[in-house]
């Protein structure tokens, strides 16, 4: 069971601390949907010839422990990444609903086919807790399979209700008919990352649908060290800081106004937040339709995979009031201080088959702003922004996925986003390997120059650190005219 299989490879990890940048480890986890299954819009309903579907959840979370974390400058670029008024990082806990979900793809009679493929109306949580996912709620059906693919036969009157463990047996109920297992540390654990599957009308799917209710709950706490301007003099927020989530201070609370000292010297409480980053569009559920990129297939009598990637790095944000002239995405109020984020649709992924990896690596930029003229090279001076690049490998070791999120999105945002393109799903041609075993890592963001990283090294361990160039996006910057962001990025393995 393939559960088990990436248990042994990252859940048994520790923390690293390499140059004042604390890291850790992912995990992967697999599941299937259960549910009634209906089609629409393709000979009456219809299903006909019978596949399967495996569905895949994969966390991308440096703080894989659940215990909060900052990082600390590592004097990379002449200027400390020092942000005006956000702080982020991955949270010790995230839960968002999922009400249902939806695949899609061209029917036979050419026209569309739907099938639901799960449904709640209350909505059913997906629990990131450090890098264990429990999806206990979600999804309850175990599939029996080994690591190698093989279906377990089982005995008379034996159950694979609790899967398979590390060496491919099955794991026997407790008395009580809870599953549990022993983990590498010898305790006796809730296995809480139950695999399924769905059985579906054997054809190619193009796109899955997911709807998530509006609010989310989230844990944590972010450290940063603040830049002194006229607004954290003002309210007291320059110099070194650590808020923690407080649930009485929810943001979902429009009603309360707090200043930021009120989430400091306080222990993390679990707290509500809302998903989309649009305020106006805060309080609906948010639908979200990942194009398959090529698409999913499932044979007649066969099984296919489908995953998706959460990546939770800098998903806990902060906003402290030190710019009130500018809240962290527009129409965001900024009379108050508050826990938030603005980055939930844009660091999920989906894609057929399985994730053969997931890498994280912190940043720091060296970063001009002036005409780029093909070297890189500042004659002003240079300043640091600080972030996070996540890449999802395929089963051969190559990165096919990437998503970029800056700490603070109000300080000089040059390098930002993925390669997940609405019209077409993962664009995996925007990631391209060097003779020198290095990659070009491009992402898109709203420009006309897509963000890249030269030569990104991915020979190095966890806690590692290399040092390359990057070009970041065109713009007018600090009020001049049209300019270039370039320069040097150091990135240091945490995943």
């Amino acid at each position: 069971m393939l559960l088990h299989k990436w248990g042994r490879l990252y859940k048994s990890g520790k923390l690293l601390n390499v140059a004042g940048i604390v890291t850790s480890v992912a995990v992967f986890f697999l599941a299937s949907g259960c549910g009634k299954k209906k089609s629409s819009g393709d000979e009456g309903g219809n299903l006909g010839p019978q596949g399967q579907l495996a569905i895949s959840f994969a966390a991308a979370n440096g703080n894989s422990d659940g215990s909060s974390f900052s990082l600390v400058d590592n004097g990379f670029a002449p200027t400390k990444a020092e942000p005006s008024s956000i702080a982020s990082g991955a949270p010790d806990s995230f839960e968002v609903s999922i009400l249902s979900m939806d695949l899609s793809g061209p029917g036979s009679n050419g026209g569309n086919t739907s099938v639901n493929i799960f449904k709640s109306d209350t909505g059913k949580p997906v629990r990131i807790t450090g890098s264990e996912i429990d999806l206990s709620q979600l999804f309850t059906t175990y599939e029996c399979v080994k690591k190698d693919g093989t279906p377990v036969t089982l005995a008379a009157g034996e159950s694979c209700k609790c899967g398979l463990d590390k060496d491919d047996k099955v794991i026997a109920p407790q008395s009580d008919g809870s599953c549990k297992q022993t983990n590498d540390s010898g305790q006796l654990v809730e296995i809480t990352e139950p695999i399924g599957l769905v059985n579906l009308s054997a054809s190619t799917y193009t796109a899955l649908k997911v709807t998530f209710a509006a609010k989310a709950k989230i844990k944590g706490c972010v450290s940063a060290t603040f830049r002194s301007d006229s607004g954290t003099i003002a309210n007291g927020s320059a110099g070194a800081q650590t808020y923690c989530t407080q649930k009485s201070l929810a943001s979902t609370n429009e009603s309360i106004s707090p200043a930021h000292g009120q989430f400091k010297n306080v222990s993390a409480e679990e707290t509500e937040i809302f998903l989309s980053k649009s305020w106006g569009e805060r309080s609906k559920n948010m639908t979200v339709e990942f194009p398959i990129k090529d698409g999913l297939k499932i044979p007649e009598g066969s099984k296919a995979n489908l995953t998706m990637v959460i990546d939770v790095n800098r998903m806990l944000r902060f906003y402290n009031m030190g710019r009130t002239d500018q809240g962290p995405n527009p129409e965001f109020p900024t009379n108050r201080a508050y826990f938030f984020t603005t980055v939930f649709e844009d660091s999920l992924f989906v894609f057929a088959g399985k994730a053969g990896g997931i890498r994280g690596y912190n940043f720091q930029t060296e970063t001009c702003i002036e005409t780029f003229q093909n070297s890189f090279s500042c004659t002003g001076g240079a300043r640091s922004v600080d972030g996070w690049v996540t890449l999802i490998l395929d089963a051969n070791g190559t990165p096919f996925a990437a998503n970029i999120m800056p700490d603070d999105d109000n300080n000089l945002t040059t390098i930002k986003g993925g390669n997940r393109k609405a019209a077409i799903g993962i664009d995996s041609t925007m990631i391209t390997k060097n003779a020198d075993n290095t990659y070009e890592v491009s992402v898109t963001l709203q420009g006309d120059t897509n963000p890249t990283i030269n030569k990104f090294d991915l020979s190095g361990a966890v806690g590692s650190s290399f040092t390359t160039t990057y070009r970041g996006i065109s713009g007018p910057f600090n009020g001049t005219g049209k300019s270039d962001s370039f320069g040097n990025i150091k990135l240091t393995r945490g995943l």
